[in-house]
């Protein structure tokens, strides 16, 4: 917790959804020199053992202290800022909002109220962040070469902010989105201190990270997907999709080039909500948590490739285009079987002319494939789909090598599909041997996204990739 640039507080407590109070595992002492502003206030946060999806809204509570700055509750840390941007019309109205408004003298966020939807997107935020900053800490990039300046901070001590802008009263995120993350030049001196990130001595304001949220209350679809953009945007200089590389783009389609750009870089937050959830959340991750996939496609076949999920034997997606001769399902029926963005999935009523499958929202053959590997799980091709262990990946743990997977392609941006899996397929092969290579590339196979017979990649020894592997003594520290 912290008051202006002061750290005040720190609370740990387990994540014990057995508990009804979330038992305290550390706290540092609040009491600081001028701080004459001091508020007890509880920390409340949804509680995850169920069911997230229609279960109740519970609450856990944590007697704890924070502080109050010009009357209102602040959101914030160094990482992420949570403004209430209720009835802003533009960004900057948005940035001038308070951080967290409140009315009366008590901060209260009763379950189902605008102060608890609020107050629960932040810690949802924060959950994501240190998630993927104990794997991305010292190898965050800086999106200021992109625009031709250099960071002042020294390399490998950058990590990005995102600023969230939530329920403005118009879009933020323009054409038809409710929700979106972007990058943002955060540098006017109207913008409050939290929405800047300026180091010490002289140099440019970084780039932030910059998410508009409509209303208070999200859906749990939501929040992590659009956190997926983010670590997209700050994981390495060469965007999957951003205005800095992409824009004017042509009114057409090709597979396999850089056309693929849009689509992946849905495709991509939605992966990575899926691991959120295999790491994050008890009842969302488990393999057959059939609801998890349903939420969070929008495709016409979303239920995961398992016998739970699929008791009706119904076929699963393939990574393949509806005029390709290996798809033997019509585009217009349902399920749709067959998910490659193509030339004919190109939407010009969606405001781009870009590879287009539902925008990559759509892509169940990749959300099904990756649902298997991050749970070390091989489903059979045919019913009643049973399922087998994937022992290499099961030790690795699985759940930790594909999420490093995932934000190692991100960090190679390769920009089209079949580049992002091998870059996947690499990583897994480099770090966890040819066994481990076997079985990932035999779940991505069986749902067309990698050919079966592709073999291992090659390179996997190289000096100055940080990894110790094969005969190498050492690497880098």
């Amino acid at each position: 917790m912290f008051h202006g640039p002061a750290r005040i507080a720190d609370v740990v407590v387990a994540a014990d959804p057995r508990a009804e109070l979330l038992p305290l595992l550390a706290f540092t002492d609040p009491t600081a020199a001028g701080l004459g502003d001091a508020l007890a206030f509880e920390v409340r946060a949804e509680a995850l053992d169920g069911d997230i999806f229609t279960a109740p809204i519970e609450t856990v509570r944590l007697p704890t202290t924070g502080s109050l700055a010009d009357g209102n509750v602040r959101l914030a840390d160094e990482q992420v800022v949570l403004i209430d941007a209720a009835g802003a019309q533009s960004r900057a109205q948005a940035l001038a909002s308070p951080i967290y408004g409140q009315l009366g003298g008590e901060f209260d966020a009763y379950p189902d109220s605008r102060e608890y939807g609020l107050q629960n997107s932040y810690y949802l935020l924060r959950s994501f962040y240190a998630h993927t900053d104990a794997l991305m800490h010292g190898r965050w990039d800086s999106a200021l070469p992109t625009l031709g300046l250099d960071s002042a901070l020294p390399a490998g001590q950058f990590a990005p902010r995102l600023v969230v802008a939530a329920d403005p009263a118009a879009p933020l995120c323009g054409a038809e989105a409710s929700w979106c993350v972007s990058s943002a030049w955060a540098g006017t001196s109207d913008d409050p201190p939290e929405a800047l990130q300026h180091p010490l001595g002289p140099g440019p304001h970084e780039v932030v990270g910059a998410m508009y949220l409509k209303g208070a209350n999200q859906s749990p679809s939501v929040l992590p997907h659009e956190f997926g953009h983010f670590v997209d945007l700050f994981a390495a200089p060469g965007l999957m999709f951003e205005p800095f590389v992409c824009m004017p783009c042509a009114a057409d389609c090709h597979p396999g080039t850089t056309d693929d750009v849009l689509p992946l870089s849905e495709t991509y937050a939605s992966l990575m909500a899926l691991w959120f959830y295999r790491a994050l959340y008890p009842a969302a991750g488990r393999s057959d948590s059939c609801a998890t996939l349903t939420r969070l496609s929008l495709g016409e076949n979303r239920n995961p490739h398992n016998a739970a999920c699929r008791p009706s034997g119904a076929d699963f997606s393939r990574f393949v285009a509806d005029d390709d001769a290996a798809c033997t399902s019509d585009e217009d029926d349902f399920p749709d079987l067959c998910d490659l963005p193509a030339q004919t999935d190109i939407d010009f009523a969606e405001g781009t002319g870009l590879c287009d499958r539902g925008v990559g929202y759509a892509l169940d053959s990749w959300f099904q494939a990756f649902w298997e590997l991050l749970h070390a799980e091989s489903c059979a091709t045919a019913p009643p789909f049973e399922c087998t262990p994937l022992p290499t990946l099961a030790a690795a743990p699985a759940a930790d090598a594909i999420g490093r997977a995932l934000l190692y392609a991100a960090q190679a941006s390769s920009s089209t599909y079949r580049g992002f899996a091998d870059d996947v397929a690499t990583y897994v092969a480099c770090n966890h041997g040819a066994a481990a290579y076997a079985e990932l590339n035999a779940v991505l196979c069986h749902h067309q996204i990698r050919p079966c017979e592709a073999p291992m990649p090659a390179l996997c020894e190289f000096c100055g990739d940080g990894v110790r592997s094969g005969g190498e003594a050492c690497d880098g520290g």
